[in-house]
Order: structure tokens, then sequence, then C-alpha cells
């Protein structure tokens, strides 16, 4: 599967993209959307730049009390590779959700971890990870 993101339009709060997704098989059928994604959305596409500047490494942005998840910044920084990168975390018992934006507040990179038998005592794991490798 291949998505690709191409920027509409945008302000200092939020961006909209077009984005099409080919999946292996039916590429003569690509799937388009319109996707926004602004300030106060988890996970979304987008963050705007000055984030990078004000959240620190540990900071809780978010907990909800009734399901216990915590949204944290695990990463604020720069890469071996030299890349601005800033990594914020949605966890709760069953799941984490990991979101890296790159210096320009676009979203490059997603790890999941997801333990969907946690309750019944089994302590099966799945791992997910994406990231862009792509930029035009």
């Amino acid at each position: 599967m291949q998505q690709f993101y191409q920027t509409e339009s945008s302000s200092p709060r939020w961006l909209s993209q077009k984005q099409t997704t080919i999946t292996q098989g039916s590429e003569a059928f690509p799937e388009e959307k319109n996707v926004v994604s602004g300030i106060a959305q988890i996970g979304g596409v987008f963050l705007p730049p000055l984030a990078l500047s004000v959240l620190t490494e540990g900071q809780v942005i978010d907990y909800d009390p009734v399901t216990e998840v915590q949204v944290t910044v695990i990463f604020n920084g720069t890469t071996p590779e030299g890349n601005r990168l800033l990594g914020i975390q949605e966890a709760g018992r069953d799941f984490s959700v990991d979101y890296y934006y790159n210096q320009d507040g676009i979203l490059v990179g997603m790890q999941t971890l997801e333990k969907p038998f946690i309750w019944s005592g089994d302590e099966t794991q799945f791992y997910t990870e994406y990231w862009l490798t792509h930029q035009e």
C-alpha cells in the first residue's frame, strides 16, 4: 500500500490535503479523499511548527481518567541524521501509538503497539511501523 498527500490549502492552525491510496493489485483504481488536520487533533497529519519549540520531552499533554489514556511528548530533538523531530505518544493499557512530526509539523512516521488480548491475560503483541520515505 502507498499513500500520497498533496497539500491543497493551509493556515497556521490547520492543513487540508488530498490523500491518494494505492493498494497492491488495484493500481488502476486509486482511492482519493480529502483530509483535514488541525492543532487539536491527536495523530493528525499536521501540527503547527511552533509546537516543536513549545512542547518538552516528558510533558503530559492530556490524560483521561475514564479510559486511562495518556498523551505524552516522548521525543523533541534532533535525530542522528540531523533531522528535527517531535514524538507524541497516545497510550492506554492495551495499546500505544507514537506519532512523529518533522520540523515543518508534517507527520512523517507512526508506530503502533497493540495488546488485544491483555484483558484475558494473554501477552500477545502486534507491532506496526510506518515512515514517510520520500517527499517531493
